[in-house]
Formats: structure tokens, C-alpha cells, sequence
């Protein structure tokens, strides 16, 4: 394990050495232009260590872009100046008692970020920070996001399990004012649509037989520091880091024991709760979503049918009779007279270009070859399959 970590550290990492002594339990956070909201969020968490009587280091990259607005630069001041300031009046407190210990990495003025480093890059860096100085376990979590009472305790859980990676519910908070308007009843509308979405979405790859089945919210990712590290880090990508991430783990995972591809990611019984807002800070995701429907836009949800998870299901279930009957050679034939829609997108991205080469390759494991097979048909392969049946199939 600390070869791996050493090798990562000493190639990947944007930080090389260890500088303090962090605790076991690191929550890595990027935030920009969240003061004064961010503090309810740290609350939270304050009272999760408290209940679980666990230390967590909260490891805040503040950020913002080179040319971003004087308004964003002045909110992150404000948050650096308060985070520092409550984590000097823990440190100087006589008993130093405080489960929650927090770390502040400025990157706001001369560490500024360029337009090709975003919300993926906040977190590598955190996450490379928190590895770098002895954090065992690396959660992510959003500026934005609430934790329950037991989520550090389930944390806990995690460590104590030598669990590898985990996620876990996700809830966005609706808007709940006194003068509730229109406005707000369209936000909390529009969530609970993307909500549905996205765990409809979910089911329904898991009901295909794919490893890759997984929720993509940063907010939702635990990892331990060995696989963090197997994995290459956090993904530096404007938006989807989280996406990328999740995949690399499956694969990580189900590579060395073949036996967990049904659930490859292990599942922490806590919830986070994302607040309901709109944002233009990332490319994609719940906030342009959200951003889309107050402006007026038609924001369409649920746009694969039964029949495109369909086509995905049957192509994996041909891969898994033909392992039965040991021909596995013969995919692509079978595939063009079962699944033709997904068969055309499948020979144009040259997926079978190599399938022999693969099936010689773990020709002595059956096991081997259905893991060489979901690498090979995963979590990205399937998004674009159906968004090719979609345009295809209409």
C-alpha cells in the first residue's frame, strides 16, 4: 500500500510531502463564492464528529478563476478570513479539543485557476493535500451539501471496515420559505424531476447487468487512500470529474476481484443533502439544469426509453450466454443479428475491433473476460450507446 501511495505522491500529486499531522478522516471540499452559506454546511459537520466523537479534517480548497468577478473574489476573502479564523481559535484554545480541525488552501489571487481547471481540479487538490499529509480516508463533499447526524460515524464505519470506496443517498434540499413564490415552487418542481432522473437512471443500469450503475454526484464519493491513489487521483475536469472518478473505482475494484461486479461500491447508510439552487459555474449537472428552467428553458428528463436500456441489457446478456457456451468469439456476429441498433454504434466506435485479442487474452478465465468486457463496455460507452439509440430510435 505505501509503495502505491509513494508512487503516486511522488508523480501525480501536486502535493509531494507531508507538511502536519492530518487526521484519519479527511472531507475535501472546493469551494468559491459560498460565504456565508458554507458555515450552516460546516455545522452540520461539527455536529456529525460530535455524535460519532470522531476528528474529521475538513480540508476547504478555496478557489476562483484568474478573471472572475471582484463580487466572487470578495466572498472567497471572506471565507479565508473566517475559516482561518475559526480554525486559529481551535488551535489556541487550551484543551485543543475540537473534533473538527480545518485546513484552508488558498487559491484565489496568484494561485488562481485557468478557464481549463474547475471543480475537478478543487478537488484533486484537496483530496491530493489530505493524502499527502496522512489521511486514510477521503470523502468528497460540495460547499453546498449537508451531512446527517450519522455520516461521520458512518465515515467511522468505513475506516474500521477497510471498506475501499463507498457512496451513499443524496436528497437536494428544497426551498422552504415563509413566502414561498413562484420562482421557488419551480426550483423544488424542477429538482425533484432531475432527482427522479437520476436515480430512475440508476436503476435502470443496475437493471441491465452493468457495474456501472453508480449515481454521479461528487458529494456521494469515499475512497480509501490506496485506492485514491490505484486510481490516479481526482480527474482535473471542468465538470464530470466525478463521472470519471467513479468509473476508474468500479474498474479498480471489479479488476481485482472479478466476484464484485454485481456491487462494486459498497454502500454507507447516511444521506447528504444538496441545497436546490441554480449555477452557471460548471459546464453540466444540477445547477446549469436548474439554471436552464428558471430562464425559460424546456428542460427534458427521463430521455432514455425502456427500449435503449433495453438494447444495453440484451447486448450484456448475449456477452453472458455466449461465456456460458465458451463463444465468446462469435459477439459481434450475434450482436449484429440481436441488438442492431447498438450494434452500429458499437462497430463505428470500434468496439469489436480488438475483441479477439481480448477473448485470447483471458481465454483461461471466465471471470476475467466478463471483467475485460465491462471495461471495455463501460460507464462512458454506455451514456454515448444511448444517446446514439436515442437519436437512432425515434
Amino acid at each position: 500500500m505505501k509503495d502505491t501511495i509513494k508512487k503516486y505522491l511522488e508523480k501525480k500529486s501536486i502535493f509531494k510531502t507531508k507538511t502536519f499531522d492530518c487526521s484519519e478522516i479527511a472531507v475535501c471540499i472546493p469551494i468559491c463564492n459560498e460565504y456565508p452559506n458554507f458555515m450552516s454546511v460546516l455545522k452540520t459537520l461539527a455536529i456529525s464528529c460530535a455524535v460519532a466523537n470522531q476528528q474529521v479534517q475538513v480540508v476547504c480548497c478555496v478557489n476562483n478563476k484568474k478573471n472572475c468577478y471582484n463580487e466572487i473574489l470578495e466572498n472567497n476573502f471572506k471565507m479565508i478570513y473566517e475559516l482561518n479564523r475559526i480554525s486559529k481559535k481551535e488551535n489556541q484554545s487550551e484543551e485543543n479539543n475540537s473534533l473538527l480541525k480545518i485546513s484552508v488552501l488558498d487559491f484565489t489571487k496568484e494561485n488562481s485557476f485557468t478557464e481549463k481547471q474547475g471543480v475537478g481540479w478543487a478537488r484533486k487538490i484537496a483530496m491530493d493535500y489530505a493524502l499527502a499529509n496522512g489521511a486514510k480516508v477521503l470523502a468528497c463533499l460540495d460547499a453546498d451539501t449537508f451531512v446527517d447526524e450519522n455520516y461521520v460515524a458512518q465515515l467511522k464505519r468505513f475506516k474500521d471496515e477497510k471498506m475501499e470506496c463507498a457512496t451513499m443517498d443524496f436528497y437536494h434540499k428544497r426551498i422552504d420559505d415563509e413566502n414561498v413564490n413562484q420562482n421557488s415552487m419551480q426550483l423544488n418542481s424542477a429538482i425533484q424531476d432531475y432527482e427522479d432522473y437520476i436515480k430512475n437512471h440508476s436503476i435502470n443500469l443496475h437493471n441491465c447487468g452493468t457495474p456501472f450503475f453508480y449515481p454521479a454526484l461528487g458529494c456521494v464519493i469515499v475512497c480509501s487512500d490506496k485506492m485514491y491513489a490505484e486510481c490516479g487521483g481526482m480527474k482535473n475536469k471542468l465538470a464530470g470529474e466525478d463521472f470519471y472518478f467513479i468509473q476508474e473505482m468500479i474498474k479498480n475494484v471489479i479488476n481485482k476481484n472479478p466476484d464484485k461486479i454485481s456491487f462494486p461500491i459498497e454502500f454507507l447508510d447516511t444521506q447528504v443533502k444538496p441545497a436546490t439552487r441554480f449555477s452557471d459555474r460548471v459546464i453540466f449537472g444540477t445547477g446549469q439544469a436548474l439554471k436552464k428552467i428558471v430562464e425559460g428553458e424546456t428542460v427534458k428528463y427521463n430521455t432514455f426509453c425502456q427500449e435503449h436500456y433495453l438494447q444495453i441489457k440484451n447486448f450484456i446478456n448475449l456477452f453472458n450466454d455466449l461465456i456460458i457456451k465458451n463463444f465468446p468469439l462469435n459477439l459481434q456476429r450475434e450482436a449484429k443479428k440481436t441488438c442492431k441498433e447498438l450494434y452500429y454504434f458499437l462497430y463505428e466506435d470500434g468496439f469489436f475491433s480488438d475483441w479477439d485479442s481480448i477473448v485470447a487474452n483471458n481465454k483461461k478465465s471466465s471471470k476475467k473476460l466478463t471483467v475485460a468486457f465491462h471495461c471495455k463496455f463501460d460507464g462512458l460507452k454506455i451514456i454515448r450507446a444511448l444517446h446514439y439509440l436515442q437519436k437512432t430510435m425515434q
